[in-house]
């Protein structure tokens, strides 16, 4: 097995899961795409490649095709933070076997690595099962599928800064009351707000609104970021 990944604690938590989960397992390890392809034309014969597709010298997702015909017998398995549907999508056309995303617990880690070890693809939720699901709940009110999403918690991923912005805007707040609030000048809100709206797929602070609710960011009883 060989880990690609340029962050150690990733890479000695991915040891510790690989190791239990199949036992007496060799794992490699790469920290960048040059020692990533060193290791692929020495050991052709590894059973398993992940890959954090935030891995210097990656430039770009077609790589993946190039990693490919060096293992063309192994299955690779992008293992990122980056929750993109459409990367996910791009990433198994490129000829990755799977996408799991970094925010997944150790059981269902384990439990995707069982189905592509045996010779199935995985994604999160299916991917697009999850965006057919995603597309039904919001068809009413004409809002786009979220752009970026916690695959584990259906929820878009939003930073700290992003949903204190999102709490206000939801009570109501105008531009420039937010920005008093938060200490933030009315362009930085501006921008948290135009990110909002694409995070979220919505045009507006309605249905900015009713997305937050509609994806459970907004608690109901206490209207506090869940």
């Amino acid at each position: 097995m060989l880990i690609a990944d340029n962050h150690f604690i990733v890479r000695v938590g991915l040891l510790d899961v690989l190791t239990k989960f199949s036992s007496g397992a060799i794992v490699l390890e790469a920290e960048d795409v040059e020692q990533t392809r060193t290791l692929a034309q020495t050991n052709s014969d590894v059973d398993l490649l992940l890959l954090d597709l935030t891995l210097p010298g990656l430039e770009d997702i077609t790589a993946l095709t190039t990693l490919k015909s060096l293992l063309p017998q192994t299955p690779i398995v992008v293992f990122s933070a980056i929750e993109n549907t459409n990367i996910i999508k791009r990433a198994l056309e490129h000829g990755a076997h799977g996408f799991i995303p970094k925010s997944c617990s150790r059981e269902t880690f384990v439990s995707a690595l069982t189905q592509i070890m045996s010779g199935q693809t995985y994604s999160p939720d299916g991917v697009q099962q999850q965006a057919w699901r995603t597309t039904q709940a919001t068809q009413s009110y004409n809002l786009r599928t979220p752009e970026s999403r916690d695959f584990c918690t259906g929820k878009p991923t939003l930073t700290k800064r992003q949903r204190d912005v999102l709490l206000l805007l939801y009570k109501g707040m105008p531009t420039n009351e937010i920005a008093q609030a938060l200490s933030l000048s009315p362009a930085t809100v501006k921008s948290h707000i135009s990110s909002l709206y694409r995070i979220l797929g919505v045009s507006n602070r309605t249905q900015a609104g009713v997305a937050a609710r509609r994806y459970g960011l907004i608690r109901k009883k206490s209207d506090e970021i869940a």
